[in-house]
């Protein structure tokens, strides 16, 4: 953007003015001044839409709860999605009402984050409907309690499997595109519990620890 002097402006990272696909990331304070009379939420709200407007994402655990609800903002931000889960009829029905809402692409794709071969299968639906993957968000998870000494050892194996397997394979594949393509984000979802864990819950505290 070539409208006017330069200046300092802390935080400020995009041009408000961003409106083409040839914008070089020049800073633009005339757009800024603009917004920066506006109220601090809208202000911010329109920076991350800059940042994120066309981008491809690709979230799993994303049909239900937190996920859903990470969908929905990253689709309403400006995001095509790419949304993984287990949960087959849930996922779609998720997809399907985010896509109404936002008019953005959202793709379902039934996923068990454990198997390296649906995580394969993930990405590669993101490349061959988009091209690219700008963003992953590491979301899957679940949660089993039980006291130490009378624990499942197979529960707490699950836990660990896919809160923190997953979260690696989730991670491999990604890296492969974002690698090769010299740019993306990561973004996992961790946990308080993987600072100070609390009574019964070994396995969910370990694995956000070592996520």
């Amino acid at each position: 953007c070539s409208c006017g002097p330069r200046r300092s402006f802390q935080r400020l990272e995009v041009c408000a003015a961003e409106s083409s696909s040839d914008w070089n990331g020049d800073f633009c304070w005339r757009a800024a001044e603009s917004l920066w009379q506006r109220p601090r939420e809208i202000f911010y709200g329109e920076i991350i839409m800059a940042l994120l407007q066309n981008k491809i994402a690709v979230i799993t655990g994303g049909a239900q709860g937190l996920g859903q609800a990470l969908t929905e903002r990253l689709a309403v931000e400006g995001c095509n999605v790419v949304v993984a889960d287990m949960k087959e009829d849930q996922l779609k029905a998720t997809c399907e009402d985010v896509a109404k809402r936002t008019g953005r692409k959202i793709i379902p794709v039934v996923c068990n984050v454990t198997v390296e071969a649906d995580v394969e299968k993930l990405f590669a639906a993101a490349m061959q409907n988009f091209g690219r993957v700008d963003v992953v968000v590491a979301n899957a998870a679940i949660l089993i309690a039980e006291p130490i000494d009378t624990a499942d050892a197979e529960k707490w194996r699950a836990v660990m499997n896919v809160n923190l397997f997953g979260n690696f394979l989730t991670f491999k594949h990604a890296c492969k595109i974002m690698k090769a393509q010299k740019s993306g984000s990561i973004i996992q979802i961790n946990s308080k519990s993987g600072k100070k864990g609390s009574a019964a819950n070994s396995a969910y505290a370990a694995s956000k620890f070592g996520g």
